[in-house]
C-alpha cells in the first residue's frame, strides 16, 4: 500500500475516534473530510463537508474544500455556486 494512502487512512480512523467523543466539532468533520477525498471516496467527504458546515456555517474552508473537490468532478455549477457561498462568508 502506498504511504499517502496509509497515512490518510490512519487520519480517517484517528478522526473517527475523535468524533465518537465530540460528534459536533466540524473542524474534525472538516479535515477527515479531505483525508477522504485524498483517498477518492468523493462522496463520503461531501458528507463530512457538509456536516461540518451544518456545524458551523461560516466554515470557510468546508466550502472551499468541497467546491474544490466537486470542480475535481467536473460538477462545475455547483462548483460555482458552493465557492459564491464561500466568498459571501468571508468577512475582513
Amino acid at each position: 500500500m502506498h504511504l499517502d494512502k496509509e497515512l490518510h487512512l490512519l487520519a480517517v480512523n484517528n478522526f473517527n475516534t475523535s468524533l465518537r467523543f465530540d460528534p459536533y466539532f466540524p473542524f474534525t468533520y472538516y479535515h477527515r473530510g479531505r483525508a477522504w477525498a485524498m483517498l477518492g471516496q468523493y462522496i463520503t467527504a461531501f458528507s463530512d463537508f457538509d456536516e461540518a458546515i451544518r456545524l458551523k456555517s461560516d466554515s470557510v474552508s468546508a466550502y472551499f474544500e468541497r467546491g474544490v473537490w466537486k470542480g475535481e468532478l467536473g460538477q462545475f455549477t455547483s462548483d460555482a455556486m458552493i465557492m459564491n457561498s464561500c466568498i459571501n462568508h468571508i468577512s475582513f
